[in-house]
């Protein structure tokens, strides 16, 4: 919800990004330590997909 909400707020392009990286870095650490999930990168995958058009689909319904 945080990162939901400040990605509406973002004042550049490419602030969701940076956003949904920094929301992810706990998964990311873990998936470092104990190995990589490919059904688990796939799921992220799709929900950074989803996020990103979610945030871009915002911006351009505000006109910025």
């Amino acid at each position: 919800l945080v990162t939901g909400l400040s990605a509406l707020d973002a004042a550049h392009e490419d602030e969701p990004l940076a956003l949904w990286q920094a929301a992810c870095l706990e998964e990311e650490w873990q998936a470092e330590l104990w190995g990589r999930d490919w059904e688990a990168e796939e799921r992220r995958e799709k929900r950074e997909a989803d996020f990103l058009r979610a945030c871009a689909f915002a911006r351009l319904s505000r006109g910025a």
